[in-house]
């Protein structure tokens, strides 16, 4: 069965009848952890499935709920363990650059791009968070405020909320994988250009701090 779909994964949760949300809910769950399926897939299913609100509130809740099992598995299994899950050079790239002689307003600002911007892995970035300075509460603040924007906007065109003619769905979906592939193409790029964003954004709160310190 190809998961990679709205279609397939609505086929599928549709069979457990009353069961559905759960099972909606548990998928979207082990998404995050296990699968290299995007959580807006399955937005889009759930849209479908539940209507806007339930559908979005399923997924924004089991979302949020495995991004915070993540950061938790990387406080758990710590550098050591996260280093068996994770490839080196992945690991290296993102660790180097979170980590050290970073400063706090840094890991911040770099996990709110992170969960903002498409090119970014977000959920193996919430396993590595684990493993900073940053508190649960601060995490979890930074998920609660990210994770729902492309989440509403799948449960919405998979809910059909407003009569949206055919040929503006396939404007937008077309527009939508233009951009995927853009993304993908040039992902270096711009996880370089939004990294060096990161550090000035940073660098100039850092600044403002020391300017309000008597």
């Amino acid at each position: 069965m190809d998961f990679f779909t709205p279609e397939a994964i609505q086929e599928f949760v549709a069979k457990f009848g009353m069961w559905a949300p759960l099972i909606f809910a548990v998928l979207q769950f082990l998404q995050v952890i296990v699968t290299p399926i995007p959580g807006n897939v399955f937005a889009v299913a759930g849209g479908v499935l539940f209507g806007f609100w339930k559908g979005f509130l399923l997924s924004w809740g089991a979302i949020v709920l495995g991004s915070l099992f993540c950061f938790y598995l990387g406080k758990k299994l710590g550098t050591k363990g996260i280093k068996k899950l994770v490839k080196p050079a992945t690991f290296d790239k993102y660790m180097g650059f979170i980590s050290g002689e970073t400063t706090k307003n840094r890991i911040y600002v770099f996990f709110i791009f992170a969960c903002l911007l498409p090119f970014f892995p977000d959920d193996l970035l919430c396993l590595l968070a684990g493993l900073t300075t940053m508190n649960f509460k601060a995490f979890s603040a930074i998920i609660l405020l990210t994770r729902p924007w492309g989440l509403l906007f799948a449960s919405f065109i998979g809910s059909g909320t407003i009569d949206i003619p055919m040929w503006v769905l396939g404007i937008l979906f077309a527009a939508m994988l233009i951009i995927g592939v853009i993304c993908i193409k040039n992902a270096d790029k711009l996880e370089h250009f939004s990294m060096n964003l990161v550090n000035k954004v940073a660098k100039r709160f850092a600044r403002d701090d020391k300017e309000k310190r008597p």
